[in-house]
């Protein structure tokens, strides 16, 4: 079974976090007790009528690191929330090597082949993913060389290492926006 994983030692394979406000709105219930198990999952999507996420998914490479694969979002709540790990019950560990992420493989839906160490993945490639589908269906070949000459469309060089970073960046972020809302209200 999986115990205690502190938050601190996690690597990030997204720099930037897409849904802000609703990273705010998770931090709170945080605060409140929450913890991101498989109830708390359940119940959210059938109060949005959507499918269940699944735990937190943590890759863990030959090396020793830690990486949040899935649940960016809920790893940087927890941690603006004050809680400084994930409990047993919010994660999985998955075996990884670094080599199967610079790996295309359509088969199981991963078209976006980069280097975790060095890279990350934009916050939104739902576009790009489809648009490498639909050239699929008509061309394998043309998929691949369509993914390998567009990789700025879903990866870049990392500006955030690690989820303190992440959190920490965000954290500014929103400072900054309520100081300037704040400035700006008669």
């Amino acid at each position: 079974m999986n115990k205690r994983l502190s938050l601190d030692i996690l690597g990030v394979m997204h720099d930037e976090i897409r849904y802000k406000r609703q990273v705010v709105e998770m931090s709170w219930r945080v605060r409140a007790g929450v913890f991101w198990t498989r109830d708390v999952l359940q119940a959210h999507a059938a109060l949005h009528n959507a499918p269940a996420p699944r735990p937190i998914a943590i890759a863990c490479f030959p090396d020793g690191r830690q990486m949040i694969r899935d649940g960016h979002h809920r790893c940087v709540a927890t941690y603006l929330g004050g809680r400084d790990y994930l409990r047993h019950d919010e994660y999985n560990l998955e075996r990884y090597t670094y080599a199967m992420y610079s790996e295309i493989n359509f088969e199981a839906g991963f078209v976006t082949p980069f280097d975790p160490r060095t890279e990350a993945r934009v916050p939104d490639f739902t576009a790009f993913r489809e648009e490498v589908f639909r050239l699929y269906n008509r061309s394998r070949d043309e998929a691949i060389t369509f993914i390998r000459q567009n990789k700025t469309r879903y990866a870049r060089p990392h500006t955030r290492n690690s989820l303190t970073q992440l959190a920490e960046a965000l954290r500014h972020e929103l400072e900054a926006l309520s100081n300037h809302q704040s400035s700006h209200t008669p």
